[in-house]
């Protein structure tokens, strides 16, 4: 049996990165079973494989998990909550928010920073579009998070500004990444 990661679920296949190389696996029967309050598996898991005569595999074990990023659901027909597991085993969550254009919803920032220390998962806040107000200015928007014990990462994926140091925080880490829509996580990304 081999270990990987699971690194994309698409209809009922599951892709495993193992050490050197990708396995599409389908997982078996009785993982399935396990699926009926949360999910079974998820992005970010480690999982236990085996290897079929065609070079695909079948997710055998599913590994404890250390931490995970959780929604809960509401279920249809009043059955209760689901949890819906969006990343096991982050390291981080990179909370993405925009200097201006769209002007940042600290509140939402705030909601943000309260799942994560619940969840028990390291927020990392990047102020993004640092070049459309000035440095000055985005340190005083998010001048209260520093003193909380939050690291903050002033960018401007336009202007290629603070790149380096976001790069440096991503290196060798599975991190989420999660901000309101028009940010710039895509640019981030690319």
């Amino acid at each position: 049996m081999e270990i990987g990661r699971l690194t994309c679920v698409r209809s009922g296949f599951y892709t495993v990165q193992c050490q050197t190389e990708e396995v599409i696996c389908r997982p078996r029967g009785r993982l399935k079973l396990l699926a009926k309050e949360g999910d079974a598996m998820s992005i970010g898991d480690e999982v236990q494989i085996s290897r079929l005569p065609d070079g695909s595999g079948m997710v055998e074990n599913v590994l404890p998990r250390v931490r995970e990023l959780v929604r809960m659901a509401p279920m249809p027909r009043n059955r209760g909550q689901y949890r819906q597991v969006l990343l096991a085993n982050p390291d981080q969550v990179l909370l993405v928010f925009a200097c201006a254009q769209p002007a940042p919803s600290l509140r939402m920032l705030d909601r943000f920073l309260v799942i994560c220390e619940k969840q028990g998962i390291p927020p990392l806040i990047v102020a993004n579009k640092v070049d459309l107000i000035g440095e000055q200015a985005a340190r005083e928007l998010f001048a209260p998070y520093p003193p909380l014990g939050y690291r903050v990462i002033f960018t401007s994926a336009r202007q290629k500004i603070g790149l380096e140091e976001l790069q440096d925080a991503l290196v060798g880490r599975l991190s989420g990444l999660a901000g309101p829509s028009g940010v710039g996580k895509s640019s981030l990304l690319n």
